[in-house]
């Protein structure tokens, strides 16, 4: 199988790069998502379970965020990787050239 192209190379990178702003940004949706008001009769049915109910939603909110702003990293810095590794795989080649 023959080496990709330098255009494929682009193409990924810049994949790569799309995905992690994608991930980057369902983690800021997750950062921001709020749960709706309630009216003082719609609190007195589940007073007892609302708090809890509030605490659990914020904790998985605040975990998700955390796990699309890690995936959004780690897709860059596969990016940043095969860009250096492409770098250094022409600097090599010219070198032997």
């Amino acid at each position: 199988m023959p080496p990709p192209t330098p255009e494929t190379i682009t193409a990924a990178v810049a994949a790569l790069r799309d995905d992690a702003a994608a991930w980057l940004a369902a983690a800021t949706d997750l950062s921001l998502a709020r749960l709706p008001p309630l009216t003082v009769a719609e609190l007195s049915a589940v007073a007892g379970h609302f708090s809890a109910f509030v605490d659990q939603t914020a904790a998985l909110l605040t975990s998700g965020s955390s796990a699309c702003t890690a995936t959004a990293d780690a897709l860059r810095t596969a990016a940043a990787a095969y860009e250096r590794d492409e770098a250094a795989a022409v600097h090599r080649l010219r070198q032997t050239w």
